[in-house]
This record gives C-alpha cells, structure tokens and sequence, in this order.
C-alpha cells in the first residue's frame, strides 16, 4: 500500500507525517467510525493515515476522541490526490463538526480516512478525532493529556 500523510491541526498550524497501515490491520476495524467514540493512540497509530485500531471504552484512560464523520467530499481515493487536496478536504469536513470553546481542553484534531480495504468494501468517510495537546516538545505522551470520560460530550472539558 502506498504510503499516506496525515495532518494534525491546532490554531492554523500543520504538521504532516508518515505512516502507513497494513491492509490486514485494517480489514478487523470496524467498517464505519461512530461519534463519541475514544482511542488510546500510540505515536504510530496517532501518525497512521488510516485507523489502526477500534474504540475503546471512554471509561477507560485515552487521547482522543471522534467528534464528527463526514462523508470524503473527493471523486477518488484519498491516497490519490496531493497532501494539500486531502488535508483541504479533511479540514473542511472536520471544521463543520468543530464545536469546541476557544478555552477548551480539546484544541488539537486529526482526521484518518478509510484504508485500502475499506475503501473497496465501500467506506467512504472521513474520521475526525479531538486531542488535548499540552507541550509542543518531549515525547508523544508528553505532548497529549490522557484522561477518562468523553471530553467531548463535555464541551470540550476534560474533568
């Protein structure tokens, strides 16, 4: 599979980075991504252009949350279109479903769309999921809170 970018956005700023998903990790993942629904990302996971991995329990400590699934807005595959098109696209979707106070704890999102088999199987969404950023440097737990109960639900607030 062809390598893909995903972006992250916090206050106008993108970072792109490289990761790509195994067509066998991604044919055990559920076919469409529900809202509200909490990960636990790895820094690999969290850099994957596609999920790598299903829902967990908001009970449980995470580092992200879905805040809005949209419908990819492009003709083709994501995979097929410049970095710019797709974070465009995503950017777009995302935004719409971006309903966060400027003061909130959740200030940094990233979108994943459908892998190679998924897309065949017909996924044609894109997944929009909210973080806490907290440090620009150090690790990637460093950088992001983890907590317990759905922020999002919360107006953004994580308790």
């Amino acid at each position: 599979m062809k390598n893909r970018i995903t972006r992250i956005f916090a206050a106008g700023a993108v970072c792109a980075l490289v990761v790509s998903a195994t067509p066998a990790q991604a044919a055990t993942l559920q076919s469409t991504p529900k809202l509200g629904g909490c990960y636990l990302f790895s820094e690999k996971e969290f850099n994957a252009p596609s999920p790598m991995t299903n829902p967990i329990p908001c009970s449980k400590l995470h580092n992200a949350e879905t805040f809005g699934v949209g419908k990819w807005s492009l003709k083709n595959q994501p995979w097929k279109y410049t970095d710019d098109m797709v974070r465009d696209a995503a950017e777009a979707i995302c935004m719409r479903y971006w309903d966060f106070p400027d003061d909130s704890n959740l200030n940094y999102w990233a979108f994943f769309t459908p892998s190679a088999s998924q897309w065949a199987k017909g996924a044609r969404w894109v997944r929009c999921d909210a973080m806490s950023a907290i440090s620009e440097t150090g690790s990637f737990k460093q950088k992001f809170a983890s907590w317990t109960g759905n922020a999002g639900l919360s107006s953004g607030y994580i308790a």
